[in-house]
């Protein structure tokens, strides 16, 4: 893997004119970092070869193209040695990166971040360093971090009291309404990319149509009962991780939905189901901290990871410090 062609800028970052890499100057000398415009990926089988060449060339995939891919897959699959592959991929539409953050209060509950907006720090660390097509982020909350710098910040409060997900999916469509790029990257600030990415998987974590209790899963089931009212799939992905979005889908699908009734709708299961796109099942691209783990097990678990997620019970002092050491250079968007 080439290592990047560092160059240095006026505002005291390094940057990379292949891969549009930005990293923090500390020094005379530029750091070594493998370029971001080639990636490793396995790929199952034939389909994911042919796919990966017409994207290096400039193809962009229809439809047919993607049943095609899965076809092929199907029909001669790779097995051991031969499925490991070194792509070249091209980065050329900046991609923008939208963060619907919770903010205020609900009663005596403060809403938003418990480690004083830590949780968006790394995880704009991670992307600068994993996410080279990344265009402008938008943040849409109510108050923005003293902290942060160079984004777009779009003014929200958290209406629905009792229904979280109405206040992501009316957030999402003010950053569509307020000129964010046509494909966009939708994520959490409790979420981190470990290894460089395009930003174009979507992956699911099989059934959505499960009997659970819970107001969650009310809300899950709820989505699951409009889709299939709508003759749409009911699979599961609110995977807890960064999802590509179309904006003017995501317009359509949510416009039509009832997702601001109690108990509300599940935005990604809601929006990934009503559109048609592969059907792949996520299979150890994530690792998910719900509760409090030791730095040993943190490491062992993220160890060839694509995304980190973890909640406001994981987010123990063992975390940041892994955070700390994991992400240790500033991005663009701190103060």
């Amino acid at each position: 893997m080439p290592d990047c062609q560092l160059e240095s800028t006026d505002d005291g970052m390094w940057w990379c004119p292949v891969c549009h890499r930005h990293l923090q100057k500390r020094g005379d000398a530029a750091p070594r970092r493998n370029c971001l415009t080639y990636k490793s990926k396995r790929s199952r089988g034939l389909g994911d070869t042919i796919a990966k060449v017409m994207a290096a060339v400039g193809i962009k995939p229809c439809g047919g193209c993607n049943k095609r891919k899965e076809a092929l897959n199907r029909w001669f699959p790779y097995k051991g040695e031969e499925a490991a592959d070194l792509t070249p991929v091209h980065f050329t539409t900046p991609m923008d990166v939208v963060y619907p953050l919770a903010s205020g209060r609900h009663g005596r509950k403060v809403l938003g971040s418990n480690w004083d907006d830590n949780e968006l720090r790394y995880s704009l660390r991670s992307l600068e360093e994993n996410f080279p097509n990344m265009g402008r982020v938008y943040v849409v909350t109510e108050i923005l971090p003293k902290w942060l710098k160079n984004v777009v910040h779009l003014q929200a409060k958290d209406v629905h009291t009792r229904n979280k997900d109405a206040n992501l999916i009316d957030k999402v469509l003010l950053a569509c309404r307020s000129g964010v790029s046509q494909t966009f990257l939708r994520l959490s600030d409790d979420q981190c990319l470990l290894q460089p990415w395009d930003g174009l998987d979507v992956w699911h974590m099989g059934s959505a149509d499960v009997n659970k209790r819970g107001k969650w899963w009310r809300r899950c089931q709820r989505t699951c009962n409009y889709l299939k009212a709508q003759g749409r799939p009911v699979l599961y992905y609110d995977c807890h991780c960064p999802f590509p979005v179309d904006r003017d889908t995501f317009i359509q699908v949510a416009e039509a939905a009832p997702y601001q009734e109690p108990p509300g709708m599940s935005i990604n299961t809601l929006y990934f189901n009503s559109i048609d796109i592969p059907r792949v099942r996520m299979n150890g691209q994530k690792v998910a901290f719900h509760s409090p783990a030791g730095p040993k097990k943190i490491r062992r678990l993220s160890e060839g990871k694509l995304f980190l997620g973890y909640s406001e019970r994981g987010t123990n002092k063992s975390m940041r410090r892994f955070l700390r050491r994991r992400f240790p250079v500033k991005s663009r968007f701190e103060s």
